[in-house]
């Protein structure tokens, strides 16, 4: 929605000359916002992937080693706490709180049932997150949340999620392993991999990626975005305030939407 995007960088100006900040602390974040208005992406090599809003001079690869990240063992140490707080919660959710994702959202496609529990979006705390307190609290206290999107993926035997890509390579997308299913696995960019229990996978979602589940069970994992690690403090910031201020500009939309329409 283009709407949402007009602007942005305009608005990251106008915040960080409120803040005393220096242009030149976030021209990288500055960058990705004009590329995401224009709709190109000039600068970038010709085999990087492709993502909407791409912030230029970050590390690029499909595939990140967890335990790189200093939060990923006190994480592990926690999997088996969070793993059996989702089962105990979500086999009492209502059929509206488990959210099925759409047949043809934008970049993404899946078929099947593939289902969601949605702790965050786009940084912003959901009412669901209460539910979770081990899950929401083990996020915040080692990986930094919150941050981009947090939720309960869960791929049912049979279903699909095609190829597509990630919105911006400001984050990387981590799945933590709640239950794993032989039959189910995982492509980024040209490299399958199955979901191993109680297991890591940390990536960057603007490469090309899809799963699969062929087994006879489902597939749930814990998704969570992470800052890359190559951001400063104050470009994360100002990515933050970027999104805050698509996250206004599409309930605006979509109010003078519903008023307009009546």
């Amino acid at each position: 929605m283009r709407e949402a995007h007009d602007g942005a960088a305009r608005h990251l100006r106008e915040w960080t000359a409120g803040k005393d900040i220096a242009s030149t602390d976030v021209e990288r974040v500055l960058a990705g916002l004009e590329a995401l208005e224009r709709g190109d992406h000039p600068g970038l090599p010709p085999d990087s992937p492709d993502p909407t809003c791409p912030l230029p001079g970050l590390t690029s690869r499909p595939w990140w080693t967890p335990e790189s990240f200093p939060w990923a063992a006190a994480l592990l140490a926690e999997a088996e706490a969070i793993r059996e707080e989702y089962f105990a919660v979500s086999s009492q959710l209502t059929r509206s709180e488990a959210l099925r994702s759409p047949k043809e959202s934008g970049r993404l496609r899946a078929s099947g049932r593939w289902t969601t529990v949605q702790l965050y979006h786009l940084g912003q705390r959901q009412a669901l997150a209460s539910s979770f307190p081990i899950a929401a609290a083990s996020l915040q206290r080692v990986a930094e949340q919150p941050c981009g999107m947090v939720f309960f993926s869960t791929l049912e035997p049979g279903s699909k999620i095609e190829p597509h890509t990630g919105y911006t390579n400001a984050h990387l997308r981590v799945h933590l392993v709640i239950k794993p299913n032989e039959g189910a696995r995982f492509r980024v960019a040209d490299e399958w991999r199955a979901w191993k229990d109680h297991e890591l996978l940390v990536f960057d979602d603007t490469f090309e990626h899809e799963a699969v589940n062929e087994g006879d069970d489902e597939r749930v994992v814990l998704l969570f975005d992470i800052w890359h690690p190559d951001l400063s403090e104050i470009e994360r910031l100002a990515f933050q305030e970027s999104m805050d201020f698509f996250r206004k500009a599409r309930a605006r939309h979509h109010l003078l939407h519903a008023l307009a329409n009546g």
